[in-house]
């Protein structure tokens, strides 16, 4: 007597193993070129890498669990896993179009302080980096003392007008601690007679002279420009700098 076969396990069995097999390829896109950078700091990227390995994980084992379900699922049963799926996949509806997105000129505007680094850890004896060296604007900043006075060339984002009453642009970049949430600005005011300078943007390379006054209130750090031209912008994983703590 012939045994009749097993029908084929439902469609929505296989739904929990295609949720995490989603996930899995969005880590793998995240951690390819370094896309992730555009929300965490490169040193959290093994905790990405733990993320992948996981959701593989648990896709093998949802496939191994759906190809023993043989029953007809409920519609109740259906429904819970649909829901379940959608709650886990809402947050790579966001990622997709985050990941074309930089933070720029209205986050700086709602950040009341700007991040400015501490100076010090420089060795006497390093070599400082001359005028045709392109520095970001966290590394002008903690360097501002040695560079005092100096023409140094800078690479950041150009706002116009200036949190400075004296200067007429701010040139920034964001800094990134932890995530892009808690991202903030490091600023240096740019003063600028420069023709059509208004023209350029947003993503400048400045040369000018550094100064550093002591006003009231605290000390003024300021690049007074001597040339001032558009370069290309960076992709959004390419726009921020990252604190180190490590």
């Amino acid at each position: 007597m012939k045994s009749t076969p097993s029908p084929p396990p439902p469609l929505s069995a296989y739904l929990p193993a295609l949720t995490y097999f989603t996930w899995a390829v969005a880590l793998l896109w995240l951690l390819d070129e370094n896309h992730f950078q555009a929300f965490l700091l490169p040193q959290l990227a093994p905790l990405l890498v733990l993320a992948l390995g996981i959701c593989l994980l648990l896709t093998v084992v949802c496939m191994r669990r759906a190809q023993r379900e043989v029953a007809p699922a409920k519609t109740k049963n259906v429904v819970q896993k649909c829901l379940h799926a959608a709650i886990l996949l809402l947050p790579l509806c966001a990622l997709w179009p985050a990941q074309s997105i930089a933070l720029g000129d209205i986050a700086y505007q709602s950040h009341f302080a700007y991040f400015l680094p501490d100076e010090g850890g420089i060795s006497e004896e390093a070599p400082l980096p001359d005028e045709n060296t392109v520095l970001n604007v966290m590394e002008l900043l903690q360097l501002a003392s040695a560079l005092e006075g100096r023409t140094v060339t800078v690479r950041g984002k150009l706002r116009k007008g200036s949190w400075q009453d004296n200067a007429d642009f701010d040139l920034y970049q964001f800094v990134i601690f932890c995530c892009a949430a808690d991202a903030q600005p490091a600023s240096i005011p740019v003063c600028s007679d420069l023709p059509n300078d208004e023209k350029v943007g947003p993503w400048v390379e400045i040369r000018g002279r550094l100064h550093i006054e002591e006003k009231e209130g605290g000390v003024f750090r300021y690049l007074e420009a001597e040339s001032m031209y558009t370069v290309e912008t960076p992709p959004p994983h390419k726009q921020y700098l990252y604190a180190s703590f490590w």
